[in-house]
């Protein structure tokens, strides 16, 4: 029944924008996003509420899964699930993500947002921004995409979190990999952050590379291939004064 209902969410998005998902309202408990570019895409689910939360995830044409996203752990770091699919290899254009309604259990919002080259085309609620290349800090000011174009030389990339707060971002390339960026995050816990990384339908050959650090600043030298660069904060915070990014050319 739960399924059915899923692949039948009447809130339908083509442009990849956020949608709250609410197991307390049946009319806000799934969204479907539709005509879906062909590219990398990842969806960011973010926890917002506070209590532990299971979703689920119907590709059109695939059999459904089932997440659980935890509230904030001890440490006090906000969670976020990361799902990576390829619609130009899975050869689908539609996906649908919702929560259970009526479970009995505490009740569950989670924001959704899908990331790429493109997408969100619509923004609202999210930060669209640019972000400089000579090193000036670019700030996430709640839920964030920033992007960038680099050049053919040697930049580094750097994230920084604010207050002791962990925070987890993503860089899309438009090649075969992703950058995973992780601050505030001790060793013990790197593995476990991992775990809600995963790569979906169309995306199992994309290597996932890790920079994860204990402090508030993690960095990444890479090489610009004069392609855009997009870059996505994963946080359950919507709200000012995330942490920033900054690129600067060091070849």
């Amino acid at each position: 029944m739960y399924t059915r209902n899923l692949l039948r969410a009447n809130n339908v998005i083509n442009d990849g924008g956020r949608f709250t998902l609410d197991s307390t309202n049946p009319d806000k408990a799934a969204v479907r996003y539709t005509n879906l570019p062909n590219q990398l895409i990842a969806i960011l689910v973010h926890n917002n509420n506070g209590n532990n939360g299971r979703f689920r995830i119907a590709y059109d044409g695939y059999q459904p899964i089932s997440r659980k996203l935890p509230s904030v752990d001890g440490g006090g770091a906000g969670f976020g699930y990361i799902y990576l699919i390829d619609p130009s290899k899975a050869n689908s254009y539609d996906i649908s993500i919702g929560v259970p309604v009526g479970t009995g259990n505490a009740p569950i919002s989670l924001d959704v947002q899908l990331v790429s080259l493109m997408f969100p085309l619509n923004t609202s609620g999210v930060q669209n921004q640019e972000i400089p290349l000579n090193g000036a800090d670019c700030a996430f000011n709640g839920y964030s995409r920033s992007y960038c174009t680099p050049q053919p030389t040697w930049y580094n990339a750097t994230v920084m979190s604010e207050g002791g707060l962990g925070l987890m971002g993503i860089m899309i390339n438009g090649q075969n990999s992703v950058e995973i960026y992780g601050t505030n995050i001790s060793y013990d816990y790197q593995d476990y952050y991992k775990s809600y990384i995963e790569k979906g339908i169309g995306a199992e050959n994309i290597a996932l590379n890790y920079h994860m650090e204990s402090g508030r600043t993690v960095s990444h030298e890479f090489f610009g291939m004069a392609e855009q660069l997009v870059f996505a904060p994963v946080s359950m915070e919507d709200s000012t004064h995330l942490g920033c990014i900054s690129v600067q050319q060091t070849g």
